[in-house]
């Protein structure tokens, strides 16, 4: 589920999306979050939050690194769905955001069903992700570093519902 166009090269207007690459340990997914960082640090993307996350043996998801940047709170409520949807709870069981009663609170934030369901398919158990909320101009920079390490990206655009 990659944002490219059909050259998958040409340039974005920088918007606010999440981000989650995937990867099938906890090295690579630190070594794809510190490619993240470079890339701020160079220009190329901002980083809104960012967390690395793990699914259990069982398919619970384990918090490796808690969100930090300076815009947390949408991430904290993509990662308490996915943790619920993936451990089959409601989202006020998860723990991670009490007031987040279902979907249309979840898409207020801009995170839609079908990428939750796109990426509890992709993170399969024993794998690990760096998950971020981030704005970019370029795409490419970003995956051509994911896919070095050996990670699988995915995005979703949060910039229309932004704009409400």
């Amino acid at each position: 589920m990659n944002d490219h166009n059909s050259e998958g090269t040409a340039p974005q207007t920088a918007t606010t999306k999440f981000m989650a690459a995937i990867f099938e340990d906890h090295e690579r997914a630190a070594q794809g979050a510190q490619a993240i960082l470079i890339l701020e640090r160079e220009g190329t993307l901002s980083i809104l939050g960012i967390a690395i996350v793990e699914r259990g043996p069982a398919g619970q998801l384990l918090v490796i690194e808690a969100p930090n940047g300076p815009s947390t709170e949408a991430l904290t409520a993509l990662l308490s769905k996915l943790g619920a949807t993936l451990s089959r709870l409601p989202s006020q069981a998860y723990g991670v955001l009490s007031n987040l009663e279902g979907w249309g609170d979840l898409e207020d934030f801009g995170v839609t069903p079908n990428f939750i369901q796109a990426l509890t398919t992709a993170f399969q158990p024993a794998k690990t992700a760096v998950i971020a909320e981030i704005e970019e101009d370029w795409i490419t920079p970003l995956d051509l570093r994911i896919e070095e390490i050996g990670g699988q990206i995915m995005r979703t655009w949060r910039a229309e519902l932004e704009a409400e």
